[in-house]
Formats: structure tokens, sequence, C-alpha cells
């Protein structure tokens, strides 16, 4: 037979009723909101920069001062995280993670073959060597990447772990 026994300080669990009894109602909801959207500017953005930055495509530059290739534009550059209104039957505010930049939904949802114009241009560059005279012609569409829920599924343990630590700990 296992016995299991435990030692509570008396002072402990009256400071963590203290804690309790303050943090009832509006407060633990703002104290909630602000862990979550802490937990995802501490973790979740600086993992979707890294991995739109390191990703294995055809647009990488060499970047002298990070000592290696990243892939260049907007995207990384523009990953933000913000509260977002808070809708009926939602205890907190939604945080909202993602990437500003215009494109984002192209590049993360993939694209169906679509016709594109030249835009006054006589001349259209498919790649080295590839130039063509067109005043239109057929995209073969793109393949999804999602990098943003990649990331978040990766970091959604310590995204938890923060936001427990933020609300449950007794200070």
């Amino acid at each position: 037979m296992i016995t299991v026994s435990a030692k509570v300080k008396a002072r402990q669990v009256a400071a963590y009723d203290r804690k309790l009894a303050k943090n009832m109602g509006k407060p633990l909801a703002k104290r909630g909101e602000r862990g979550v959207l802490a937990a995802s500017q501490r973790v979740l953005v600086p993992r979707v920069k890294a991995e739109i930055r390191t990703h294995k495509g055809r647009n990488l530059h060499y970047d002298h001062k990070a000592g290696g290739y990243r892939k260049s534009g907007n995207m990384a550059r523009l990953v933000r995280s913000k509260l977002l209104r808070q809708r009926g039957g939602e205890f907190i505010k939604p945080t909202w993670t993602g990437s500003k930049a215009f494109y984002v939904p192209m590049v993360t949802a993939g694209t169906k073959p679509h016709l594109l114009s030249r835009r006054g241009k006589e001349w259209v560059a498919f790649g080295p060597g590839e130039v063509v005279r067109a005043n239109s012609f057929v995209h073969p569409g793109s393949k999804p990447w999602p990098v943003i829920d990649r990331a978040a599924e990766d970091a959604l343990p310590d995204v938890i772990t923060l936001i427990r630590k933020d609300i449950f700990t007794t200070r």
C-alpha cells in the first residue's frame, strides 16, 4: 500500500485565497488577456519570424548581417500580435498573431492557376534567361505554405506554460 502525504503551509493557502478573491471576475479576465497577449508576443512572434526567415525556398538572399541566407520581403518583418474585439460568449478578448503583409493569405493558403497581365510592360521575365514578349499569361498557381500554423503548433506548449505561469502565480 502506498501512502502519500503533503505539507501545506497555512500562510501560503491564505495568500492564494486572497489572490483568488482579488482576481475574481473582471480583474481575472484582464489578467488573462494580458497573459495571452504577452505569451504570444514573447514566444509565438519570434518563432513565426524565424520560421519565415529560414524557409528553404527560391527567394533566399544572402544577408551579411545575419551571416547566412534568409527569405526577403515584408512577411517576417510585419509579424505582430494584437488583441481583437471581444464578442458575446467570450470570457476574454481573443489574440491574433500573424503577418500584416497583403500577400500572406496567398502564401499560406496557396493559389489556383490564374491569368496575369503584363501591366503595361512589353516583356515578362519568368526566371534567368526566360524573358518573353506577352500580353498575358497563365500563372500555374502556388502550393500552400502554412508557416504561421506550423509555428503556432510548435510553440503551443510554451505559450500555455507562460499563460499558466502569468495568471496563476501568487506574488
